[in-house]
C-alpha cells in the first residue's frame, strides 16, 4: 500500500520537473517545496507516529526531531516564500531541488521516495 506522503512526494516532484522543463521556475519551486513537506511529513509520521497539520507544525517537529533537516530547508523555504510575489531564476530552483536530494540521501525514506527523487 502506498503511503499518502509517498504519493504526494511523487506527484509534487513530477509537477515540479514538468514546470522546470518549461522554465516556469516559480511553479517548479512551489511544487518542489511541497515535495519537501511531503517527505518531511513522512519522516515525522514514521518517527513520532504523529501527522503534522500545517507548516508551523512541520517546522516544530523538525526542530525537535530532525534539527539537521530544519537547517537544510531554511534556504528552500526562503526561495519558496519569495516565489509568492517575485520571479525565481534557475539557480534558486536548483537550491530547492538540492534540498530534496540532500534530505532523501541522508534520511531513512522509503524506496518509493528514493526512487522518485532519482528523477531530479
Amino acid at each position: 500500500m502506498t503511503d499518502i506522503y509517498e504519493e504526494g512526494f511523487e506527484e509534487f516532484l513530477e509537477e515540479g520537473l514538468s514546470a522546470e522543463k518549461k522554465k516556469r521556475y516559480r511553479v517548479a519551486v512551489s511544487n518542489y517545496y511541497k515535495a519537501i513537506t511531503e517527505v518531511c511529513s513522512f519522516l515525522i509520521k514514521n518517527k513520532t507516529g504523529k501527522v503534522p497539520n500545517n507548516h508551523s507544525e512541520i517546522f516544530l517537529f523538525l526542530k525537535v526531531h530532525f534539527p539537521d533537516i530544519n537547517e537544510m530547508i531554511n534556504l528552500a523555504f526562503e526561495v519558496y516564500t519569495k516565489a509568492y510575489d517575485s520571479s525565481i531564476d534557475k539557480d534558486e530552483c536548483e537550491r530547492v531541488k538540492n534540498a530534496i536530494k540532500k534530505i532523501v540521501s541522508e534520511k531513512e525514506v522509503s524506496e518509493k521516495i528514493r526512487s522518485s527523487a532519482e528523477k531530479i
